[in-house]
Formats: structure tokens, C-alpha cells, sequence
């Protein structure tokens, strides 16, 4: 291997929409990117980087050197367009995928991840009468200066406006967790018509589709048990999430040889020493930047959206995910 680079473009993608899916036709505003831009993504990548498989990775990271434009394929949340979609285009162009299941949805086939039924509301409700209706359900439950929270949370991120930034920012982080998971209820249950049972058995890939990735040539790695912040649970928690996480897929993982995702890229210094500890090789984010081997920890590593590369845009070039510098 000609060794010229320490960098590593490790992107990160969640939908893969083929409208053939009826989960699509049905929430056609959900977020995610197109299976033919998939495709042409693909094309791209194979012209201008050197798609690396997870076990090549974890060779760069282990002291074996990356070529120039190194780059390393994630798929979140175990989706079953990843199957359908994502993993046809894939074998086409001869690349591996590496593909991170919260295993709660392995565990309880008839539910919906919380992150899940928020994708799902947001795709399926205008924004402003779901922002109302939370803000209402809010004061009608007594918290404490709602307005606080509108003041704290309702900012543009790179992808959404101010009122989707306040909704998801609420129900994914307001605790205590036992209110977050009924405020998220309390709006799909008013705006998504849809059974939870029916949409996560539309939604997920089952024990056998994740095999015949796995037979395919694909990588297997845990995203968490219930997909939620890991850097804002207590030690035990932590412990609890992960080990629960490790003893459903060992089915499909190497525990000696694994990978971790955490959700919502969220980690601190106890999640990530736990992680190391219980044998992972190493651990993506989702800060968004280019990988560094000289400079990041192995166990916090960040990744780019798929919406940054061609035909999305060009914003892996910018200053913004180019820089050198480690995230502390």
C-alpha cells in the first residue's frame, strides 16, 4: 500500500430512498438521499477515493497506513432500504458497507426506535402545527418556562429550519427520558395514522436480511440498544446499553473484533473507555470533519454526511471538515 495520507473520509448515511418502498410513497417527505443519487454517489467515489472495507480500516487504524483519499461507507439504524436499496447498489460498484443496528429494534420487532417515530411525524405533519401542539402539551403538563427552551433550541443547524431544530431537539434530549418518550407518543399518535407494529416491520431489516449482508461481503456494527445519548447516561447505563447491545448481535459481530456507532454521534470519556474495554476497535461520531489518524482519539471519530460529497454538494472540500486539528 502506497502510504501517503494519515486522512480518512468516513461518511455517514441513514435513508436510502427507493420510491418503490411503500414506507416511501407513503412519507414521500422523509429525509434521506435517493437510491439513483446513491448510485451516481457511488460513481463518484469510486473516480476520486479508495473505498476501504471496515476490516482495512481497522488494519490503517492499527499502524497499517492509508493511501491518499481513503474512505469508509456507514449506514445507520439498520434500515431495510439499506437492504433493498443501498446494499444492490453497493455490489454494483464492488464496495463494502458497514452497517451499525441499535439492536432494540432486533429485540422488540413491533416498536419504534423514538428517533424513528420523530423522522416519521416530521415527514408526515406540517412543521408548524407539530411545534405548536408540543409547546401546548408542554404547558398543559406544568414544565417549568417553556419559553426557556424556544430560547435555548430554536436555531438553524446545517440542514433544518429553527422549529424542526426546537421539535427534535426536545424530544431527543428533554429528561427525564420517561417524559421525552410520551411527548414523542402523544404527537405521533395525533399525526401519524399509520400502526407503530406496521411501520417497524416496513421500516428495519430482520435477523435474516442482516445475514445476507453479512454473506455479501458487508460489515456488521452496534449503534447502542435503544438508540439514545450514551454521553448522557450514568455509568451503569452505559454498561447496561452496551453489554445488551453486544449480547443480541453477537450473532452477526466478532466480540473480539467490533465496531461501535454511537447514536446521535453523542459520547463522553466513560462511553468511550467502556467501548474500548469490551473489545471495539474503534468508534465514529457525527462531527463533521475529516479523520485524522494523527490527531483524533480512535474511540471518537468523526464522519461527513453523504449530503456533503457530489451530486448533493462539494462541502468535503471546505475548511469546515478539513481541518487538523483534534476534537477535544
Amino acid at each position: 500500500m502506497d502510504k501517503k495520507s494519515n486522512k480518512l473520509y468516513i461518511v455517514m448515511y441513514h435513508y436510502i430512498k427507493d420510491f418503490t418502498n411503500p414506507l416511501f410513497k407513503n412519507f414521500k417527505n422523509l429525509k434521506g438521499l435517493d437510491a439513483d443519487l446513491f448510485d451516481l454517489q457511488l460513481d463518484f467515489f469510486s473516480k476520486n477515493f479508495n473505498v476501504l472495507t471496515m476490516q482495512e480500516t481497522i488494519s490503517a487504524l492499527e499502524g497499517g497506513g492509508l493511501e491518499e483519499n481513503s474512505m469508509l461507507l456507514t449506514f445507520d439504524d439498520g434500515y431495510y432500504c439499506h437492504y433493498s436499496a443501498a446494499y444492490p447498489i453497493l455490489k454494483k460498484h464492488n464496495m463494502q458497507g458497514s452497517f451499525f443496528i441499535p439492536a432494540k429494534v432486533l429485540d422488540k420487532k413491533d416498536k419504534l426506535l423514538s428517533t424513528n417515530k420523530i423522522h416519521l411525524l416530521l415527514a408526515n405533519a406540517d412543521i408548524n402545527k407539530i411545534y405548536f401542539e408540543l409547546y401546548s402539551i408542554l404547558v398543559k403538563k406544568g414544565f417549568n418556562d417553556p419559553d426557556s427552551l424556544v430560547k435555548k433550541y430554536f436555531t438553524m443547524n446545517r440542514y433544518d429550519d429553527p422549529k424542526t431544530v426546537f421539535v427534535k431537539t426536545v424530544l431527543q434530549n428533554l429528561e427525564p427520558l420517561e417524559l421525552r418518550e410520551e411527548l414523542v407518543d402523544n404527537l405521533f399518535n395525533k399525526f401519524v395514522e399509520s400502526s407503530e407494529a406496521s411501520l417497524a416491520k416496513e421500516l428495519y431489516m430482520n435477523e435474516e436480511q442482516i445475514k445476507e449482508l453479512i454473506n455479501g461481503g458487508m460489515f456488521i456494527g452496534s449503534h447502542g440498544y435503544r438508540h439514545d445519548r450514551l454521553g448522557n447516561m450514568s455509568k451503569d447505563e452505559i454498561i447496561e446499553d452496551i453489554d445488551k447491545s453486544l449480547d443480541i448481535l453477537s450473532q452477526f459481530i466478532d466480540l473480539n473484533c467490533w465496531v461501535m456507532n454511537y447514536p446521535f454521534g453523542h459520547a463522553n470519556k466513560d462511553v468511550a473507555d467502556y467501548v474500548e474495554k469490551r473489545g471495539a476497535r474503534f468508534a465514529v461520531t457525527t462531527q463533521p470533519f475529516v479523520a485524522n489518524l494523527n490527531f483524533d482519539n480512535k474511540y471518537l471519530l468523526p464522519r461527513l454526511d453523504c449530503n456533503d460529497f457530489p451530486p448533493k454538494s462539494e462541502n468535503y472540500k471546505t475548511d469546515k471538515v478539513e481541518r487538523e486539528l483534534c476534537l477535544k
